[in-house]
């Protein structure tokens, strides 16, 4: 055991013996005889216990109880049910969430080109009318006008 060590347990389960794991208590005795220093980590340890027990200890009435209960959220149903389910079995998405996300991803990405390649060929078209339309027009021309 360390010092280190010995303030995990410190943090953990305060300064009191009694609440720490029979197994570290041997090795935290030795740490303490062999090296005086570490005195310091269970010190501090016994502060925050003797400031925590200066805290009011709070009592949970029954009425409390039942409103926090009541106030709980309900199981989803419907169905986004299913999907929920799929996250609580395995702590992650089920196959079927991956499966459905994959394919709306390929549906946008599928989207997207098919959009850009028609607004290329569109727009190339209506430049080509336009030019068309221009040179057919039988107005007055600027150099007309200037003379």
């Amino acid at each position: 055991m360390d010092r280190t060590r010995l303030g995990e347990l410190a943090e953990a389960y305060g300064a009191d013996w009694r609440r720490w794991p029979e197994s570290e208590r041997d090795a935290a005795r030795a740490l303490l005889a062999a090296d005086p220093a570490a005195e310091r980590v269970l010190f501090e340890a016994r502060q925050l216990d003797a400031m925590l027990d200066l805290a009011p200890r709070l009592e949970v009435t029954a009425d409390q109880r039942a409103r926090v209960i009541a106030a709980a959220p309900r199981p989803l149903t419907g169905p986004f049910a299913r999907l929920r389910a799929g996250w609580r079995r395995s702590g992650a998405p089920g196959r079927s969430v991956w499966l459905s996300g994959m394919g709306v991803a390929a549906a946008i990405c599928a989207g997207l080109l098919v959009g850009e390649a028609m607004v290329g060929r569109v727009s190339a078209g209506l430049q080509a009318e336009q030019v068309l339309y221009l040179a057919s027009l039988d107005a007055v021309d600027d150099t007309e006008i200037l003379q």
